[in-house]
């Protein structure tokens, strides 16, 4: 039984809606609500289309896009900090035997900005946090 937990546990994949991460936690947060900020804007403009398109009884939406802005939002979909700040993060994760971690990387409107945040994230995490899970 132990066995089969084990292999469960190593296909299982915990996931991050949005993975940021700087040389240090405090750029890291910033350049994260920069990102936020943006995505949420585009939410509240595509909500606006969307209950035009929804607005007749067959199409009838009741769900709200939650506000990314939020403490709680940020806690449930995020990743951020540091390489080590990260790597701390999931080292339960590891101990726990999940064997992925699903990264969002480019949350938001793609811009030229977003794409060097999501290329520094990559960087980062290649660089720095990826060699920290190898395993023996």
């Amino acid at each position: 039984m132990r066995r089969k937990i084990a292999r469960a546990l190593d296909w299982t994949t915990h996931t991050y809606q949005l993975v940021h991460l700087a040389d240090s936690d405090e750029q890291a947060r910033d350049e994260m609500m920069t990102i936020l900020r943006a995505y949420q804007d585009a939410i509240e403009r595509e909500a606006e289309f969307n209950a035009r398109a929804e607005s007749n009884e067959a199409n009838k939406k009741t769900d709200r896009t939650p506000n990314a802005l939020t403490e709680d939002w940020i806690g449930t979909w995020c990743l951020y900090g540091s390489p080590e700040t990260v790597i701390e993060h999931l080292k339960p994760y590891e101990e726990l035997g999940i064997g992925n971690i699903l990264c969002g990387t480019t949350t938001g409107p793609l811009t030229d900005e977003r794409l060097r945040l999501g290329d520094q994230t990559l960087r980062l995490l290649s660089e720095k946090v990826m060699p920290a899970f190898k395993k023996a």
